[in-house]
């Protein structure tokens, strides 16, 4: 293991620039991807409709599974503890999505869960994200956020229509026995 503090600094330049890191551009609005929940806990912070209170919400990142977006991560706050009324049932309904198309454990506990009870139920399970994009009036930089949440269930095939049988076209009345 090299020690770093040791390391001289008679090198030491006044500026560092990182020449592998990519500039993401945005996911186009209404992307549908299918993704997995890569971590999932209870965190706290400012909520940004509320920057005066800091307020329990359950922290997610998922990262898309596959495609031309393979590997670029989502991330979502879920207020669900918000003071802000509609912001709390907005994200508690989403939140809701999401469990239910991980199987629905979170919801079956009936009270709050733990962090490790959420990354128990939620971690690495697989769903399509919803995918949407605003330009930040700050700075006109594109973000994406989670739009939506929906299943990775294929759509069932529409079934073949059942011919309907034929009665009586070989048949006559002499050969029908009514006993």
């Amino acid at each position: 293991m090299i020690d770093l503090w040791a390391e001289d600094d008679k090198d030491q330049k006044d500026e560092y620039i990182n020449s592998g890191s990519q500039d993401f551009k945005a996911i186009p609005h209404d992307t549908r991807a299918v993704a997995y929940i890569e971590k999932v806990m209870w965190d706290n912070g400012k909520n940004f409709k509320n920057n005066e209170i800091e307020e329990n919400y359950i922290s997610m990142q998922f990262c898309i599974e596959s495609g031309e977006h393979e590997k670029r991560r989502i991330f979502k706050k879920f207020w669900l503890e918000s003071e802000n009324v509609d912001l709390a049932k907005k994200d508690w309904a989403m939140f809701k999505a999401v469990d239910f198309n991980c199987g629905g454990k979170v919801m079956s506990l009936k009270r709050k869960p733990s962090s490790d009870e959420l990354a128990d139920a939620l971690l690495n399970k697989s769903l399509t994200l919803v995918i949407g994009l605003f330009v930040s009036k700050k700075d006109d930089k594109e973000i994406n956020y989670l739009m939506g949440i929906s299943s990775n269930a294929k759509p069932k095939p529409t079934p073949k229509p059942t011919p309907k049988p034929k009665y009586g076209e070989d048949l006559d009345e002499d050969s029908i026995p009514f006993n």
